[in-house]
């Protein structure tokens, strides 16, 4: 477990030193070390670097400095390396831990890949989502209604809208 923990920290820690590199470039310098004191005891992430744009005056929001800088279209991006659906499945239920899916709603996939996703996270172990947001709930209610009009018109049964 002690293994697998430090490997997907420094993946994290590997994303992150890139990023303030290239906020280097762009002349806007981020002391990365300062960041971590600062958030001892946490996990460094995206979050993090937003708040200290906007601690420096270089953008007025998280959501500006997702939108410009840390967003996968950002000036700042990089793309993280994580571990498979598949890895990080096993690894939550070989240790005791929980596997869920979080933010559904960024699922960027038409209602039938969406559904052959979900099958197949709930074969490697999925046991549930974790909604945090009305867009969520929303997405989830608009797959359960399209899945129910789908099984009734498979079922030759009449739907009203």
């Amino acid at each position: 477990l002690r293994e697998k923990m430090l490997k997907i920290q420094k993946m994290r820690e590997d994303r992150n030193v890139k990023m303030v590199q290239k906020f280097k470039e762009l002349g806007i310098l981020i002391d990365y070390d300062t960041l971590k004191e600062r958030h001892a005891g946490e996990v460094i992430g995206r979050g993090h670097i937003a708040k200290e744009l906007i601690a420096q005056g270089v953008c007025s929001s998280v959501q500006e400095a997702f939108a410009k800088y840390l967003s996968p279209n950002g000036l700042a991006y990089v793309v993280s390396r994580r571990l498979t659906v598949a890895e990080a499945v096993g690894f939550a239920g070989k240790h005791g831990g929980v596997a869920v899916l979080a933010h559904p709603s960024k699922i960027k996939k038409n209602t039938a890949q969406t559904e052959r996703f979900v099958r197949e996270l709930v074969q490697l172990g999925l046991r549930g989502t974790i909604l945090t947001s009305l867009a969520e709930v929303t997405f989830i209610a608009i797959l359960t209604v399209l899945n129910w009009v789908r099984i009734l018109n498979r079922l030759k049964k009449p739907v009203s809208y």
